[in-house]
This record gives C-alpha cells, structure tokens and sequence, in this order.
C-alpha cells in the first residue's frame, strides 16, 4: 500500500497510465495541435531482496529528552 494517487495521469514510475492518453486526447481536440510522442519507458530495474538481520528498538535508543526552562 502507497499514498500514492491511483488515478494520476502517470504512474510512480513516471509511466503514462491510461488517464495520460485521455488528457492528451482531449488538449489535441482543443487545441488542433498534434502532441509529439510520448517517449519510450524504460524496463524497470529488477533489485534484489534484502533482509534484515538485526533490529533495534528506536525508543529504547533515543537520547533523554531536554526539557527547555520556562521564561
């Protein structure tokens, strides 16, 4: 799960989704003008999995407060 917008014109990966071909649709009905191609994607980069061999509280490694004095 994201935040990501499921209905944005590009994808994460700044892919065009089907809502970027309905936009430039509608900006050439308006305009006259034929948009240039859209640029060719490129693959996406396969990563290898990484896993964790330790772990660490972070409450239990965070400094003492500082309490700032009234004025």
């Amino acid at each position: 799960m994201t935040s990501y917008d499921y209905d944005a014109p590009l994808d994460e990966s700044g892919r065009p989704a089907a809502k970027f071909a309905l936009f430039r649709d509608v900006i050439a009905k308006n305009t006259g003008i034929t948009p240039p191609p859209i640029p060719a994607v490129d693959p996406a980069v396969a990563v290898a999995p990484a896993g964790f061999r330790q772990a660490a509280s972070l409450w239990q490694n965070l400094p003492e407060p500082v309490r700032q004095s009234s004025r």
